[in-house]
């Protein structure tokens, strides 16, 4: 560093300057505190690092050395010393409460029967098929009362001042009144006659192709609406009961969850006495901690899906009390509401003499067909109109009311139309036979539809049997296998790690054995509604096992 005369030589001085840049240069930089209250300075942007654990992760200054740069461990959450500074500037607002569900609302009971049950009388669907039966039935009750007279009572005056015509062609000037007072009946809409009228006017009031054929295509109709409220009964009942599945579903995936949180939580507690026993290390100790993170993770999953489909089971069955819907089932088994022994051909037939759809699409084919003849009768078959009225009549000049007496009117007739030369018929006779042609084809489709879904349930039923006889002997192995490592664990011949493994196969095994038996459940009731069947108060109670 000297010379021989004593004197510092360039090398010094080089090496002072530096010494005094690199220190003025930390100087300057940009601060970061980490959470235990180490300061280190952060790189210009200009100098790349020489080794960084991410985009984000500052490189702590150390002293200049020509060592290898070994990684660093994961550094804490970094904390400014202005937090202020890094947040967004927003204008002041007002602060906004974000409602949040009780996370301990209180839990109401429930079977599938009860919710079969409330559903059937409750479900807004179901109601509204009703409102339309009803209505059919108002329809065919109209068509069967038109031969039927409308009774008609009335008062009348009539005042005229002016010219009016003999019958021989002469003018004369009349000032007149006249009173009436009467009753009568008649078919249609047909006026009575009254004051100073002569008799009725020839009117077209009643069709004899609307009196025969109305009535049967109104019957027809109101057992198609039957029909059609029948299969959304079946729909119904079906939704609701898959929405119980669904919940119970969600509840043993729940307790699943709490299952694997408890073998967790006993991996880290046997973990964490093993390493102050010095007989583990540290990092057993936070992956059982991870674990235990991992399961309640689950666990707060468990509870959000079990939430949400309690909420849509009490939508179906309109539960409008705040309390969740819980099942009452304490264990979740596989029913066997159909039964099994019957083929897939027999099954169809069955299904295809018990659906209401395919009832409602052949009834609706019979209207169709009715309508196709009300309208080649229609030119054939005359307009009708047949009236009575009788009551008392007087009248006279100016304000004069005198020679009150009786009066009686019968009017009668009969008329043949033909519409727009006969275009018209026409045109109502190719739009009856368009509308049974599609009445026709939606009978086939429908037909082809109940067949499918027959062979689509039968198939699902017999894949998710066999799933969930597999899922039953995974869960066997998994939980002997969970048994072996906690005994191994305890003699001391093994650690506590091991167990991580056994915990997530034994989860596992668990969740799949109890979607296989809620897929397997769900399958049966598709089958059961694809053949036509509602469910009765003995299959549904057959859900699962309650205390």
């Amino acid at each position: 560093m000297h010379r021989q005369d004593g004197q510092p030589s360039v090398a010094y001085f080089t090496i002072l300057l530096l010494i005094w840049i690199t220190l003025h240069g930390c100087a300057n930089r940009p601060e970061v505190v980490f959470q235990d209250g180490h300061t280190y300075h952060q790189l210009p942007s200009s100098m790349p690092p020489r080794a960084t654990l991410g985009p984000t992760h500052p490189y702590p200054v150390r002293p200049t050395s020509f060592e290898a740069i070994r990684p660093l461990p994961e550094p804490p959450l970094l904390v400014a010393k202005n937090p202020e500074a890094l947040l967004p500037q927003v204008p002041d607002k007002p602060a906004v409460p974000i409602p949040r569900p009780s996370v301990d609302a209180p839990e109401h009971p429930i079977s599938l029967s009860n919710a079969l049950a409330m559903g059937g009388a409750n479900h807004l669907q179901i109601q509204l098929a009703r409102a339309k039966v009803v209505e059919a039935h108002a329809d065919l009750l109209a068509a069967e009362t038109l031969w039927l007279p409308s009774l008609r009572a009335g008062i009348g005056w009539n005042k005229h001042d002016g010219r009016l015509q003999e019958t021989e062609g002469n003018i004369l000037e009349v000032n007149r009144n006249s009173f009436y007072l009467g009753a009568g009946a008649g078919l249609g809409q047909a006026p009575l006659a009254g004051a100073a009228s002569g008799p009725m006017r020839l009117m077209m009031n009643l069709s004899l192709a609307d009196a025969v054929f109305e009535k049967v295509v109104a019957s027809n109709l109101k057992e198609s609406a039957s029909a059609a409220k029948a299969a959304i009964f079946n729909d119904s009942l079906l939704s609701i009961a898959v929405a119980y599945i669904d919940l119970l579903e969600s509840h043993s995936l729940r307790t699943n969850a709490h299952r694997g949180l408890e073998q967790a939580r006993h991996m880290l507690d046997t973990a964490t006495t093993f390493s102050e026993a010095g007989a583990g290390s540290q990092a057993e100790v936070d992956r059982a901690r991870a674990e235990v993170g991992h399961w309640q993770l689950q666990v707060l999953e468990a509870k959000r899906l079990f939430r949400t489909r309690s909420a849509e089971l009490a939508r179906l069955i309109r539960w409008d009390s705040p309390e969740l819907l819980i099942p009452v089932e304490t264990e979740l088994v596989p029913l066997e509401i159909v039964d099994p022994h019957l083929s897939l051909e027999q099954l169809q037939s069955q299904a295809l003499a018990n659906r209401p759809e395919l009832t409602r699409s052949r009834k609706q084919v019979q209207a169709a067909s009715e309508r196709v003849s009300q309208e080649h009768w229609r030119p054939w078959l005359p307009h009708v109109q047949l009236g009575f009225s009788g009551g008392t009549m007087g009248g006279g000049p100016s304000s004069q009311f005198d020679n009150q007496g009786s009066r009686s009117d019968v009017d009668l007739a009969a008329i043949w139309e033909v519409e727009q030369l006969g275009y018209g018929n026409l045109a109502r006779q190719y739009r009856a036979t368009s509308q049974q042609r599609q009445a026709r084809y939606q009978v086939d489709w429908t037909h082809d539809q109940i067949v499918a879904e027959t062979t689509i349930a039968v198939t699902n039923v017999a894949s998710y049997q066999q799933q969930y006889k597999i899922a039953q002997a995974n869960l066997t192995a998994a939980a002997a296998s969970y048994d072996r490592n906690r005994d191994r664990v305890r003699e001391a011949e093994g650690l506590p790690v091991e167990l991580h493994q056994s915990i997530r196969a034994t989860g596992a095994a668990m969740n799949a054995y109890t979607q296989a038996i809620s897929h397997y459940n769900r399958a049966q009731f598709h089958l059961l509604r694809s053949i036509g069947v509602v469910p009765s108060d003995s299959v549904s109670e057959g859900a699962g096992q309650a205390d």
